[in-house]
């Protein structure tokens, strides 16, 4: 009789040793996943007042000394050489918040220890898609200027360069236009234009219409831009897409004319439907 209650003693005393040994092992293993997306991978933090697809309208009035990691703080591009004979750069702002700031330059010094012998030892500091102001340095005279004076979110920016000038394009939304309480890429676009030697602004726009699709020359100055409804944007999913709106720009006289219309689209579905 007792050698049995010992036997079922100890066999009681093993298992709930091996649940408890079970037990730390998962929150262990928990624990590790858990630290490997917060400090390996450096997911950012949830935020009910960011979001990296655009601005909102009106910026929440927050209080800097609080410290708070999900206040909005603008950053700051590597420059961009676009004009060698001048000096001229180009700094993309970005909008980010005081986390993702941090967990950004906490990543420097993995990419360079990593970074093959032929890099030029730069890092993406401005991990975000979007910006919210384009700079221009002049590095000869020390000079710094400002693209936009009021509230605007871009795009991706591209070059094109010539003998006698460097031209900027981007596509950007100055507005609300689908009144979500958001300024984003989903709103409606305009195609803009700056040259470096001038100094001036110039866009392409058609109201109730966004840019789609754009090619550039930079020989003749002129721009093809499909304008239309982003069918990925559309609420009612069964609504008949427009073809859209062909148009062709001309930088230097700044005028956007149209390649099709409505009674061009009615002509070609009728002779598609093989009516006469």
């Amino acid at each position: 009789m007792d050698i049995e209650k010992i036997k079922n003693y100890n066999t009681k005393v093993l298992a709930i040793f091996l649940t408890t040994l079970v037990a730390f092992a998962v929150i262990g293993l928990i624990s590790f996943i858990i630290f490997l997306f917060t400090e390996v991978f450096h997911f950012p933090q949830n935020s009910s007042t960011y979001t990296p697809e655009g601005i909102q309208v009106e910026e929440p009035q927050q209080n800097s000394e609080t410290g708070n990691d999900n206040q909005l703080h603008v950053s700051y591009s590597f420059p961009q050489l676009a004009d060698t004979l001048n000096q001229l750069y180009i700094i993309s702002v970005g909008h980010q918040t005081k986390y993702e700031i941090e967990s950004s330059l906490n990543k420097r010094g993995k990419f360079l220890s990593s970074s093959s012998s032929e890099s030029n030892n730069t890092y993406d500091y401005n991990t975000q898609a979007t910006s919210v102001n384009l700079l221009i340095y002049d590095a000869k005279n020390a000079k710094l200027e400002k693209l936009f004076k009021q509230q605007i979110l871009m795009g991706n920016y591209d070059t094109y360069y010539d003998k006698d000038d460097v031209i900027i394009v981007f596509e950007a939304v100055d507005k609300d236009s689908n009144k979500d309480g958001r300024i984003t890429l989903d709103d409606e676009t305009s195609l803009y234009f700056y040259s470096l030697r001038n100094k001036t602004m110039k866009l392409a726009k058609m109201e109730g219409e966004t840019v789609l699709q754009y090619e550039f020359n930079i020989k003749t100055r002129n721009a093809m831009i499909r304008f239309g409804d982003d069918p990925n944007n559309r609420k009612d999913k069964n609504e008949i897409v427009s073809p859209g709106t062909l148009c062709r720009y001309d930088f230097d006289s700044d005028k956007l004319s149209k390649i099709n219309d409505i009674q061009l689209n009615t002509e070609l579905e009728t002779i598609a439907g093989g009516k006469k």
